[in-house]
C-alpha cells in the first residue's frame, strides 16, 4: 500500500502546514489525518502534530473503512491504478448507498473486490450516474485524489459523454440545449431561477417514431439530460419520471458511453469507452 501523503520537509516547520503548502488540504482532512492516520517520520511512527526538521522524510497512510456492508456484486472493471478505478456500471443499480438503500450498489461490490484484494483503499465516486443509466462512472482511492477530481470536475475538465434514444424527430439536428434548471425534490424542472445547465447532442441516426442522439454534458445538473429532453419536446424513451414507461425497454434509454479527464498524478489524458448495454441493443433493433 502507497502513502496517500508523502514528501520531504523543506524547513523546520509543522507537518500540518507542509500538507498545506504541498497538497492545500482542508481543515478537515487534517483532522481525518489526526483521528485515522499513521505518520511515519523517518520510518518512525509519530503522531501527526510531531515537529519537523529539514530533510525529514514524511508518509501518511490513512485506513480508509467506508460505512457499508461489501457484498459480491459482479464488476466491469474499465480501467485501475493506485488512485482511480472506472466502472462499467449496468441499468438498475444505484452506484452508492443512499439513505433508505443502502446495499446493493457498485460502491458495496467495490468493497467486496477491494477486500478480496486485502487493500485499504476508500470508495469515493467522483460524479454519478442515476440508477436506470448504464455506462462510465469514476470513483477516487483516496480523499485527496476525490478533491482533486473534484475540483476537476467544477472547471469541466472531466468530459462525460451520453447515448440516449429520444422519442421523435429533432427540428436540429445538432445544437446547444441551455435551459436552468430548479433544483427541487424528485422531479426537477427547466425554470429562469434555476442554475445554469448546458447540454451539447448531435442526432446520430433517425427511426421513424425515435432518434439516437449522442450527448455531451457541459454542466452536471441532476436529472439534466432528462430534462432538456423534455423541454425540447423529444423525452427520455422509458423514463417514468419525466415521460412514462416503455414497453421497449424495462428503464431509461441513456448509456454514459465515453469518459475523459487528465490524470491527477500523471497528467496523461485518460479517456475510456464502453459498449451500450444488451437491453439498449436490444431497443434500437427494434426500432
Amino acid at each position: 500500500m502507497k502513502p496517500q501523503y508523502s514528501f520531504i520537509a523543506n524547513e523546520n516547520s509543522a507537518i500540518k502546514d507542509e500538507l498545506q503548502k504541498k497538497y492545500n488540504i482542508s481543515r478537515r482532512e487534517y483532522r481525518r489525518i489526526k483521528a485515522h492516520g499513521q505518520v511515519y517520520i523517518n520510518t518512525q511512527l509519530q503522531k501527526a502534530t510531531y515537529p519537523l526538521t529539514k530533510g525529514d522524510k514524511v508518509e501518511i497512510y490513512i485506513v480508509e473503512e467506508p460505512n457499508m456492508e461489501p457484498q459480491d456484486i459482479p464488476l466491469d472493471i474499465i480501467y485501475e491504478d493506485e488512485y482511480l478505478i472506472v466502472i462499467n456500471k449496468p441499468g438498475n443499480i444505484l452506484v452508492h448507498p443512499v439513505h433508505e438503500e443502502r446495499t446493493h450498489t457498485i460502491a458495496n461490490g467495490l468493497l467486496y473486490y477491494r477486500n478480496t484484494k486485502n487493500e485499504n483503499w476508500g470508495i469515493h465516486p467522483i460524479h454519478r450516474l442515476d440508477r436506470e443509466t448504464s455506462g462510465l462512472v469514476l470513483f477516487a482511492k483516496t480523499s485527496y485524489i476525490h478533491k482533486m477530481m473534484g475540483e476537476s470536475l467544477e472547471k469541466k475538465n472531466i468530459n462525460r459523454e451520453y447515448l440516449a434514444v429520444a422519442e421523435g424527430n429533432f427540428f436540429k439536428k445538432q445544437g446547444e440545449i441551455n435551459l436552468p434548471i430548479l433544483d427541487i425534490p424528485v422531479a426537477k424542472r427547466v425554470d429562469p431561477e434555476g442554475k445554469e445547465a448546458i447540454t451539447l447532442y448531435k442526432v446520430v441516426k433517425e427511426y421513424k417514431k425515435y432518434s439516437l442522439v449522442k450527448l455531451k454534458l457541459l454542466t452536471g445538473r441532476t436529472h439534466q439530460i432528462r430534462i432538456h429532453l423534455k423541454a425540447v419536446g423529444n423525452p427520455l424513451v422509458g423514463d417514468t419520471l419525466y415521460n412514462r414507461a416503455s414497453k421497449l425497454i424495462s428503464r431509461q434509454a441513456l448509456h454514459a458511453f465515453r469518459l475523459s479527464f487528465d490524470h491527477p498524478i500523471t497528467k496523461e489524458k485518460m479517456t475510456y469507452t464502453s459498449k451500450v448495454s444488451k437491453d439498449f441493443y436490444n431497443l434500437l433493433r427494434v426500432l
